[in-house]
């Protein structure tokens, strides 16, 4: 697992192995990150300098999980509840407790109810 600098980490979250949280990211409570998740902060690839102030991160809200092998470019946002397929590559706003799968990534279903973390209790748990 690497997490960058500058990054904001919330509570009870769970990052598995060859993850990678770019710098300037942010994740909510209770984020769940399956192995090998990418996230990038620069769209850019260039040499100018004009790229330098406009590095951003990704964002999880709380309550996310996101599945092996998924990747996430900058400035994307994956709102309460929502979550990314296994090998997803996540282009635009993962909506609330929306289910995404797919290259390029799309609205798979609503995330099922008794998935929801405000249905599931955990939220009210010291333990993730």
């Amino acid at each position: 697992m690497t997490i960058e600098n500058d990054c904001k980490i919330g509570k009870y979250c769970k990052l598995e192995t060859n993850c990678y949280i770019t710098a300037y990211s942010e994740l909510g409570d209770y984020v769940f990150i399956a192995p090998c998740v990418v996230t990038t902060n620069d769209n850019y690839m260039a040499r100018s300098k004009e790229r330098f102030g406009k590095f951003k991160g990704v964002t999880a809200k709380k309550g996310e999980r996101i599945g092996v092998n998924a990747t996430i470019p900058p400035r994307k946002v994956i709102k309460e509840g929502g979550a990314v397929a296994t090998g997803s590559v996540v282009t635009k706003d993962v909506e609330k407790e929306e289910l995404v799968a797919g290259v390029s990534a799309r609205k798979l279903r609503n995330v099922p109810e008794d998935q929801l973390l405000r249905k599931s209790g955990l939220s009210q748990l010291m333990i993730f």
